[in-house]
């Protein structure tokens, strides 16, 4: 999110809350308790939990890292919250997003094909981008000392700028080839896009979750 687009919401955000509490009185409460509307207080939460930094976020959830057997020290567990802050709108669905991330189970080969795909030509396209992924200079970046949402931002560009360029200059669709991409690297039919996770995982793990499909 750019700065300018952050300061739009923080004043939006703010319109808002000054306008409910301006229009807010007990009689009203009294009278009308029936106009609760927990739609809109999710969308609160979804809206506070955005306006938290990365380190925040990541400190406030730390009530729940055991119960996941989340290991914080692992760069790539810690950066796999990213996921989660950008989707959940209570800090108790911690998890949910990242899983792909550290609890990663692989789907069958029959769940790569994509709709009028046949099994094999979807197998086809994830090899024919793992071979662009997988030999990308991009790997050798050192970002070791980088704040870690930082990281995350510029490997997400990088990787979907570069994804998409590769299929408009071949003239490929996008969905025969980023369904089975995101199925292979994620395990799940929802889940975070392919760029968002090849953001995170190293390139050791990004191979052996591609390859385990391409040795089939």
């Amino acid at each position: 999110m750019t700065n300018s687009t952050q300061l739009t919401v923080n004043i939006r955000l703010n319109t808002l809350i000054n306008r409910i509490a301006s229009e807010f009185t007990i009689d009203t409460l009294h009278k009308s308790p029936a106009r609760f509307d927990l739609k809109k207080l999710l969308w609160f939460n979804e809206q506070y939990i955005s306006l938290l930094s990365f380190e925040e976020f990541v400190e406030r959830t730390s009530q729940f890292w055991e119960v996941l057997k989340l290991d914080i020290s692992n760069p790539y567990h810690k950066m796999s919250l990213i996921l989660d802050k950008n989707r959940i709108n209570q800090l108790d669905q911690v998890g949910i997003e990242s899983a792909v991330i550290w609890n990663y189970s692989p789907c069958s080969s029959e769940e790569l094909r994509w709709k009028k795909s046949t099994q094999e030509e979807s197998i086809q396209a994830l090899r024919e981008l793992a071979g662009t992924i997988l030999t990308d200079s991009f790997w050798l970046l050192n970002d070791a000392n980088k704040p870690l949402d930082s990281v995350y931002n510029t490997r997400l560009i990088y990787w979907e700028e570069t994804i998409k360029k590769y299929l408009v200059d071949n003239n490929q669709d996008y969905g025969a080839y980023l369904w089975p991409l995101r199925l292979a690297l994620s395990g799940k039919a929802k889940s975070a896009s392919s760029f968002e996770i090849l953001a995170i995982l190293p390139k050791e793990e990004v191979a052996a979750r591609l390859n385990q499909f391409l040795r089939q």
